[in-house]
């Protein structure tokens, strides 16, 4: 899986305050749904919902009932976008893909695409630092007439809109130097970002300021601000904020330098930034921090450790951050947190169980509404969390989803890492008549690994979804990577066997 999954880590702590104590879960219908189920970015526009997945961008009117979906016929650079940018005159993707080599995922930029009337059309730009191994635009942010990109290897670029090319942004000199000669030594790859402070995973405008432009970048060197009092020049002003700064007391450090996420909160009087932090080679942790002067100093508060924080969203004083422990939410400046997992799991109003990751890459606000997206999908609520909606999709077999010989069945994602995104492989199946389902995981020698569900009462011509194996066998230890199939027995004695792949 590509996006913000290929750096995602398994979190060493587990901080639960549910705010509510049992949520409500309608699963929409399959028809017209999301792209794929893998969302990584979810924005408004003033009118339409857009989201980044795994399938495509994608675009809802009606609240989610509906999705339009862009890939490669309509001018973008892959199926799977890593960002987008939205205002309501415009719309920027940016899209990768993957290459496994010597049994290495290994990530590609394929550019970025704009459109100008809402999806009709799209333009295709692959410069050459967002479009290349390990040159992956995975943040993008707009201000005024420009678009920035935060690049991976590629480092910070921007965009005036006036012409075909991306513009690097270099933090100090050093770091130029370094860019410029790795540009001569492989004249093909355009220049590689070699220092941690090159290599950018956020991007933020703040707009808050006149006649200055300011952008916060979240780098593996810490967050960088540029400061800009003229059009197209180079920044008057840069400064750095990291774990570790000499010059700050312990308290007002960043609380790690690999800044995953960034968000600018306006309140009456200020902006405050925010970032989503993790340990790089200066040390640290993982965890949310708060800047109240522009990104000079910062506060952690304790209950912000251990929360991965891929996305923020504001509703006036409140904060949410889509995280891989869930949607938390702070009233408070970010002192405390509540995560709005429901304690119960998540349930359809018919009381079935719905298996969603805790993880969330993206969340929004629009008007009432809340919205968040990871790798199990989108949900949206009315009313302030109480109930909520759950848009997935049912990829068929070209879709990351490995059929049955029956056609009737097939598991997804595939290949499946368990370490990764949902954290389990879905077994979909349509039963031929209503009777009983038990559903097995077996190795490559058909050695039995795991029961997942057994004598399950299915109804005859409906789909189900929620049958799920999270990669352990029955003793909960991590299988190994490699080839396994899942068989399912239905009471009638008919039997359907498919396969999937454990990649770790």
């Amino acid at each position: 899986m590509i996006g913000r999954i290929v750096f995602t880590l398994a979190l060493s702590l587990l901080i639960a305050s549910p705010i509510y104590a049992y949520m409500n879960f309608e699963l929409s219908d399959s028809s017209y749904n999301l792209p794929a189920n893998s969302v990584i970015d979810l924005l408004h526009d003033g009118s339409a919902i857009w989201i980044a997945s795994s399938g495509g961008v994608g675009k809802s009117v009606d609240g989610g009932l509906t999705w339009v979906k862009y890939g490669t016929d309509d001018s973008l650079g892959s199926e799977s976008s890593s960002g987008l940018a939205v205002t309501p005159d415009f719309v920027w993707a940016a899209t990768s893909t993957s290459e496994v080599q010597e049994g290495e995922s290994i990530p590609i930029g394929t550019g970025l695409s704009k459109t100008s009337d809402s999806g009709a059309n799209w333009s295709l730009y692959t410069p050459n630092q967002a479009s290349y191994y390990g040159k992956i635009a995975y943040d993008l942010a707009i201000s005024d007439s420009t678009v920035w990109a935060a690049c991976f290897y590629g480092g910070l670029i921007r965009n005036f809109q006036s012409d075909s090319t991306f513009y690097n942004v270099f933090p100090d000199s050093s770091t130029r130097a370094h860019f410029d000669s790795t540009a001569q030594e492989n004249p093909n790859s355009g220049g590689f970002a070699t220092t941690l402070g090159g290599r950018f995973f956020s991007v933020k405008a703040d707009t808050s300021h006149a006649d200055t432009t300011v952008i916060f970048g979240g780098s593996a060197a810490g967050v960088y601000r540029f400061i800009f009092t003229a059009y197209d020049t180079i920044p008057d002003t840069v400064y750095q904020a990291t774990y570790g700064d000499p010059l700050l007391n312990v308290e007002q450090w960043l609380p790690g330098n690999f800044v995953i996420s960034l968000g600018v909160q306006y309140l009456d009087d200020r902006s405050v930034i925010w970032a989503g932090c993790k340990p790089a080679s200066a040390g640290g942790g993982i965890a949310i921090s708060r800047s109240d002067d522009n990104g000079l100093t910062w506060e952690t508060s304790e209950a912000s450790y251990g929360f991965e924080c891929w996305n923020f969203a504001f509703d006036d004083t409140i904060v949410y951050a889509a995280t891989s422990d869930g949607l938390i939410r702070s009233f408070d400046h970010g002192k405390s947190w509540n995560n709005m997992r429901p304690t119960g799991g998540y349930v359809d109003s018919n009381n079935n169980h719905l298996y969603l990751s805790d993880t969330f890459y993206a969340v929004a606000i629009v008007g009432d509404t809340i919205w968040a997206g990871g790798p199990g999908g989108v949900i949206r609520s009315i009313d302030d969390g109480l109930t909520w909606r759950v848009f997935r999709s049912y990829p068929g077999g070209d879709e990351g989803a490995e059929y049955s010989e029956a056609g009737d069945s097939y598991a997804y994602p595939v290949p499946f890492r368990p370490r990764e995104g949902a954290s389990f492989v879905r077994i979909h199946y349509r039963s031929p008549a209503t009777t009983k389902a038990t559903i097995k995981i077996y190795d490559f020698g058909l050695n039995l690994v795991k029961t997942v569900s057994e004598n399950k009462s299915v109804m005859g011509g409906t789909e189900y979804d929620n049958d799920i194996w999270n990669g352990r066998n029955g003793e909960g230890e991590l299988v190994a990577n490699g080839v396994y199939f899942y068989r399912i027995e239905f009471a009638d004695g008919t039997d359907w066997w498919g396969k999937l792949a454990v990649v770790k």
